[in-house]
């Protein structure tokens, strides 16, 4: 999404321990699990990002280091560390049990 139009509101949103917030609602996308932001912002101190809110409602966060803007999605409740932590426990369990589905069937 490089070089995208900008159109509607307008502004930055700030990455929080409990989302992404902007326009007084919390946000995530699969780069800010991924990176761990909330986890990030937990620890030391929140941090702000261009954003906008496209025709379809849905926020877009720039990021700076690749000038490119990524989509992201309301949260619906309010997230907890815990939850965050757990996910990503279960996401690496998940890896792991295919990394060793994959040996299995490659031995074979």
């Amino acid at each position: 999404m490089k070089n995208q139009e900008v159109r509607g509101l307008e502004g930055f949103a700030e990455v929080t321990v409990n989302g992404v917030l902007f326009n007084g609602k919390y946000y995530t996308c699969s780069l800010a699990i991924k990176e761990k932001w909330f986890e990030q912002a937990a620890k030391t101190s929140h941090w702000t990002l261009s954003a906008y809110m496209n025709e379809e409602e849905r926020l877009m966060i720039l990021l700076p280091s690749q000038e490119q803007y990524i989509p992201c999605l309301m949260l619906t409740r309010r997230i907890v560390m815990p939850e965050i932590e757990s996910y990503q426990t279960k996401i690496q369990q998940l890896k792991e049990a295919r990394k060793d589905k994959k040996r299995l069937t490659s031995r074979n």
